[in-house]
């Protein structure tokens, strides 16, 4: 009696788990997270720590924007290797139309090799089909670096709604521009990501990215630059949970290799509350 008492009430309390929860309209949300990456090498990449903090805002039915920063601190070993920065963004989404809305966000870094010194991104999205579930997206960004270095990136793609599915398949085409000779290398990937869930209940995201990534490198030994292209491929996993209507949890585990130079395991736990 006892056995089958405690097996009915491990089904109730995952039943429970897997119902929705009453939605409500929320107006704001704030979220933080801690994210960790490990690279192998260690000591040659070292690990990756940084902490975020993003405050959204739904200002009206078709205007909404977030702002936020990310601490990021970078370990190797060797104190003359550590690295650390703070990277500002913020960001508005407006919709013009019922099929037609757009996003820009830009960011800002603190002076570090790897953060970038400020960052544009654009996109327009448009809802095809009878019932809006076809979003055809294009975008264009803009990176400058700290450094020499600068990106241009357009990127294309669709997202197909389905129920509680959301397959989206994406294009990127990067230019990276070294501005001290004005050289340039192109590079591409390609994004494909599946969703399942709800607001208000649970989102999850199985994501697919692979490609190549590419830069112009200084060889100060031969006083010239020479080009580095190099295969990429990355798995990510994310959940995100409700637990009241009003506050829950979100987690990330990824997986990325850099062809022959690294490979990088990253692992994400944040919380979210709604007001």
């Amino acid at each position: 009696m006892v056995r089958n008492l405690a097996r009915n009430l491990i089904f109730a309390v995952i039943f429970c788990l897997l119902l929705p929860l009453h939605s409500e309209v929320f107006l704001n949300r704030l979220e933080a997270s801690y994210t960790y990456e490990y690279l192998d090498p260690i000591d040659t990449y070292g690990d990756w720590h940084s902490f975020n903090v993003t405050y959204f805002r739904q200002e009206t039915s078709t205007f909404n924007f977030h702002l936020g920063a990310t601490f990021h601190n970078r370990l190797i070993v060797g104190p003359t290797y550590d690295h650390s920065g703070i990277l500002f963004f913020g960001g508005v989404t407006k919709d013009w139309s019922s099929r037609l809305y757009s996003n820009f966000s830009a960011s800002f870094g603190t002076e570090c090799d790897y953060l970038p010194e400020y960052r544009f991104d654009a996109d327009l999205n448009l809802k095809l089909l009878k019932h809006k579930n076809l979003i055809a997206t294009l975008g264009y960004a803009y990176v400058n670096y700290h450094t020499f270095y600068e990106d241009i990136i357009w990127r294309y793609g669709l997202a197909l709604h389905i129920k509680r599915f959301v397959f989206e398949l994406m294009f990127y085409d990067n230019l990276s521009i070294n501005a001290n000779s004005d050289e340039e290398i192109e590079s591409s990937t390609m994004l494909f990501s599946v969703g399942y869930g709800m607001e208000g209940w649970q989102w999850t995201h199985l994501i697919f990215n692979f490609g190549s990534q590419a830069y112009l490198l200084y060889d100060p030994f031969l006083n010239d630059l020479y080009r580095v292209e190099l295969d990429s491929n990355e798995i990510t996993l994310k959940h995100r949970r409700w637990i009241k209507n009003d506050f829950g949890w979100f987690a990330s585990l990824g997986f990325m290799q850099l062809d022959t130079y690294y490979e990088k395991y990253l692992f994400q736990f944040g919380l979210f509350w709604q007001w």
